[in-house]
């Protein structure tokens, strides 16, 4: 019986003796042809490559990352319902010979054999149900990990991120809890998302990650523009992107930093519903260095003398991959100090600075209006998250009257 776990048209499945099958989806069938069966018998898993066009065919993210106690999700087709079931679990870990995740507190019933495994931590398909523990008590079952997958099956690898790298519907459904618990771990600052999905500037956040990379010679990038045309949240996007990459929480081809510091010298957040002021601004080089002690963990940068700071903070962040996010150059006391410090970075360090001012050093984005199509996404997007009802017309309107500046529209929209 097939499975509707489908990637970039492509199957996994239960090994079927024959080579050509038939897929159903959304009411339609599509013709089918078995791509590749697993080389090893404990794995009865095989690609099917469709022969028809699928129109907005979707994909899902395969992700390796799986620990005990994950709670999993899963959905499949059982003898009960016919027309499909939910199913939830929790990881126990993984046995060795053969490489299965084993996970309890669910039940697996016959007709979920193939279903995609979902990591509720990770929001990525960790592997597909192999076969149930009991039928019928919610002692769970075990699944093929989707790092067997890639495994058996290489090409998925490439294929995935290419899909990924031109379609981020998936990134979208991405929940804030899940980049909320990441930036709570270690070596991390970054800070609290104020929207729900990053709407428009695919080229300037595709160039910023490229400029980011340790391969990219330059220590330092600049993201500039006009006050409240979303430089700051363009930074943050590619920060928690580099961040979840380094998780197993994101599949396409980033930079992987092991500490991400972000510090602003803003005085203010405008969230969703109204302007908040800042409790900690780092305004000066000094207090850079004090951000950067407390998210290293690494007091002895702060109880070093002045002279020796500079050599401490260099130190310490040459011992891992290090992205630092400098926000608001342009209100930093000693600016031309900054931009001294971050010209002279290891090379285990890459810097961001976000500025209303052009600074002529190295690699610059510049930021204008976001366009019409753009703006108009932005405008339904805070419409919804703040439970107004606008037209398309109401929102053209919107957008004619501010323009496609983010935080106008933001602002006026609640």
């Amino acid at each position: 019986m097939v499975r509707k776990f489908i990637i970039f048209n492509i199957l996994p499945l239960q090994l079927v003796p024959l080579r050509k099958s038939c897929l159903y989806w959304r009411e339609q069938n599509y013709r089918a042809s078995v791509k590749k069966v697993s080389c090893d018998t404990n794995f009865d898993i095989a690609l099917l490559e469709l022969c028809d066009p699928v129109p907005n065919h979707p994909c899902v993210d395969l992700g390796e990352s799986v620990e005990p106690g994950d709670r999993l999700y899963s959905y499949g087709y059982t003898d009960n319902y016919f027309n499909g079931e939910p199913a939830t679990f929790e990881c126990e870990g993984s046995s060795i010979d053969p490489p299965l995740i084993k996970f309890k507190s669910g039940q697996v019933r016959p007709g979920m054999s193939g279903a995609p495994l979902m990591n509720l931590r990770t929001g990525k398909i960790c592997g597909l149900i192999r076969l149930s523990r009991d039928r019928s008590l919610d002692m769970g079952g075990r699944a093929i990990p989707t790092a067997v997958i890639f495994y058996q099956f290489r090409e998925l690898i490439e294929l995935q991120e290419n899909f990924h790298q031109q379609n981020n519907s998936w990134l979208k459904l991405l929940s804030k809890s899940t980049r909320e618990s990441l930036r709570s771990l270690p070596y991390c600052n970054l800070p609290f998302l104020t929207y729900q999905n990053f709407v428009g500037r695919k080229k300037e956040l595709s160039q910023l990650l490229k400029y980011i990379s340790l391969d990219y010679r330059p220590p330092c990038i600049t993201v500039d523009g006009f006050g409240g045309v979303g430089k700051t949240a363009l930074v943050l996007e590619a920060a928690y992107q580099c961040w979840e990459a380094r998780h197993d929480e994101l599949s396409a081809k980033v930079q992987i930093f092991d500490a991400i510091i972000f510090t602003s010298a803003k005085k203010s957040w405008l969230f969703p519903r109204g302007i908040v002021s800042r409790l900690r601004i780092q305004g000066t080089l000094r207090d850079i260095y004090r951000e950067i002690a407390l998210t290293l963990d690494n007091p002895s940068i702060t109880q070093s003398s002045p002279e020796e700071q500079l050599n401490q903070v260099y130190k310490s962040l040459s011992k891992q991959r290090t992205l630092l996010i400098v926000d608001n150059l342009e209100t930093i006391e000693d600016k031309n100090e900054v931009i001294a410090f971050l010209n002279e970075l290891p090379k285990e360090a890459k810097a961001v600075i976000t500025t209303r001012e052009q600074v002529p050093i190295y690699a610059e984005i510049h930021l204008d209006s976001l366009p019409e199509e753009d703006s108009l996404e932005l405008i339904q997007q805070q419409a919804q998250e703040k439970e107004i009802t606008l037209s398309q017309e109401d929102s053209l309107k919107v957008y004619k009257h501010f323009g496609g500046v983010p935080i106008a529209l933001i602002y006026v929209i609640g």
